[in-house]
């Protein structure tokens, strides 16, 4: 990606997302050389659950294919659980949830 000016590259992507994505209840932004995607957990999940909501689908099919143009980005797949409740089984949510995402993207 050398010949690519990395900046162009994230600004044009991040514009691209944001048109795709309008009125979505999606957030994004570009920090430094990471454009973050954030699609909110009551969007994308049910309350103690790993089970993706329907509308959910609807906004990852929006994605992939900005994914598949702009080849040379990586995704970090984060997932949250809320704060209420047991530490470790919110944690083994938040990789269930993370991993379903994930997994939607293979």
């Amino acid at each position: 990606m050398a010949a690519i000016d990395r900046k162009q590259y994230l600004i044009e992507q991040h514009a691209l997302l944001r048109s795709k994505l309008l009125d979505k209840g999606v957030e994004s932004k570009i920090e430094g050389e990471t454009l973050i995607v954030n699609i909110p957990g009551n969007i994308a999940f049910g309350i103690n659950s790993a089970r993706m909501n329907w509308n959910v689908h609807n906004i990852l099919d929006k994605i992939t294919p900005i994914l598949q143009e702009y080849k040379y980005t990586s995704i970090l797949v984060l997932g949250h659980s809320d704060s209420q409740g047991d530490q470790e089984l919110n944690q083994l949510l938040s990789e269930q949830r993370a991993r379903v995402i994930r997994e939607y993207f293979n």
